[in-house]
């Protein structure tokens, strides 16, 4: 990220792109990633995958090269 932020604006100084680069970091984590989903403790991040599926079958699953695959899809 300091070496974007140094070919980007080379005037920047490191203080600065750091800063710029710990906001951004803090927005993505707690403006993009919301937290007031409790998901069971018990269960495993695959398990809770399969979850995710079984909810949103016709959700996008694969983009690659331009083909869309939903989780229903083979």
């Amino acid at each position: 990220m300091l070496l974007s932020a140094a070919l980007r604006d080379p005037q920047q100084s490191v203080r600065q792109a750091a800063a710029h680069h710990r906001a951004r970091a803090q927005r993505l984590l707690t403006e993009w990633n919301p937290r007031d989903t409790d998901h069971p403790r018990e269960l495993g991040v695959h398990q809770l995958f399969e979850l995710q599926v079984q909810r949103t079958p016709d959700a996008i699953a694969l983009v690659h090269r331009g083909t869309r695959l939903t989780y229903a899809e083979p």
